[in-house]
């Protein structure tokens, strides 16, 4: 489809983990436009088993946090624990970016603790959404069939510097920078814009 063809290839394959489909569809659709292949899951438990049948494909998940079936929290753990299994450095874990409308101090905390390197507050901005991709799965180096290079960089800082920033610090920074953006960018992705229809 149109969003499939926007990314090449060779792109970074990022997961979409949400249970609202529209959520999902609207997300998929950013992510390709800025150069990053897709792939889609409805719940934890799903991702957990694309996950597990295909680890080196992906660059990183974007995890929703409140699922039915397995929520983000547990499937974030299991994917913790599968690593663990097969012996994936630490360095070398998928980056897992929780999406959630709570965005409260101790919430940001709880992603933190059960595995999350990192949120993003719902309703998603396009601008937001833009510098999670480029700070977390463009680190992660594949060859052209998938498997990891050996030394590959994450930006391992990212979680501690979140867990320290205060919460109107980064309100502070979030409206900044959507402010500063092309008006395309300052559109919520989870309320789809006037020119997005809505599914039946």
């Amino acid at each position: 489809d149109a969003a499939a063809a926007a990314a090449g290839a060779d792109a970074p394959l990022v997961l979409i983990v949400d249970d609202f489909q529209l959520v999902r569809d609207l997300v998929r659709q950013v992510i390709a436009s800025l150069g990053f292949r897709t792939e889609i899951a409805a719940n934890g438990s799903e991702a957990l088993d694309i996950v597990r049948a295909g680890y080196d494909r992906f660059s990183m998940v974007l995890m929703d946090c409140e699922m039915p079936i397995m929520d983000g929290y547990t499937a974030t753990e299991r994917i913790r624990e599968y690593e663990a299994s097969v012996g994936v450095p630490h360095a070398l874990r998928i980056p897992v970016c929780a999406m959630t409308a709570n965005a409260m101090r101790e919430d940001v905390q709880k992603c933190l603790q059960r595995g999350m390197d990192d949120f993003l507050s719902k309703p998603v901005k396009r601008v937001d959404l833009k510098s999670k991709l480029e700070s977390w799965a463009r680190k992660v180096q594949r060859t052209s069939n998938g498997e990891l290079i050996k030394g590959s960089p994450l930006r391992l800082a990212g979680s501690q510097q979140l867990s320290k920033t205060p919460r109107a610090n980064t309100k502070s920074k979030r409206r900044k920078a959507s402010l500063n953006a092309d008006p395309g960018d300052r559109r919520s992705i989870t309320g789809a814009p006037p020119t997005v229809p809505h599914g039946p």
